[in-house]
């Protein structure tokens, strides 16, 4: 697993979740329903106000971890932070295929789940909690 920050350029569907992304000049398939959330930037630390309404993206992150596939290699993730209002697309973190996923699909580490025979959608709310591209936390 590494730790960078590389552009990339991500298409939406017609949902407006990420569908393909474009890396070194390879287009990726992104698997469905990639997972997304958000991460608070240290906004203390700047020493700027900002004017109401234009603080979109200056609080918060939208980070999304998608699976990728073009076709030949096996799939891998990777997690993708989505600068707004500038709408930039990095690379931050890349998990190789046989750390990200067993044979079976499932995830590493999915022995140890403390919830483990609990009756719980880990996509329950996703929806809801992440919104779409152009929408911001402030519902702009």
């Amino acid at each position: 697993m590494g730790i960078f920050s590389e552009a990339v350029d991500v298409m939406y569907s017609a949902q407006g979740e990420p569908a393909q992304l474009v890396w070194h000049g390879t287009v990726y398939d992104v698997a469905p329903h990639p997972l997304c959330w958000y991460e608070r930037r240290p906004w203390w630390e700047r020493d700027e106000r900002l004017p109401p309404g234009t603080g979109v993206g200056a609080v918060d992150t939208q980070i999304w971890r998608m699976v990728l596939s073009d076709g030949g290699a096996p799939p891998f993730s990777l997690d993708v932070a989505h600068y707004r209002p500038a709408g930039r697309w990095r690379v931050i973190k890349v998990y190789d295929a046989e750390d990200s996923f067993r044979t079976d699909g499932a995830l590493d580490g999915a022995d140890d789940d403390p919830l483990e025979g609990e009756d719980i959608d880990p996509l329950d709310g996703v929806d809801d909690f992440c919104p779409g591209p152009g929408e911001g936390l402030d519902g702009a």
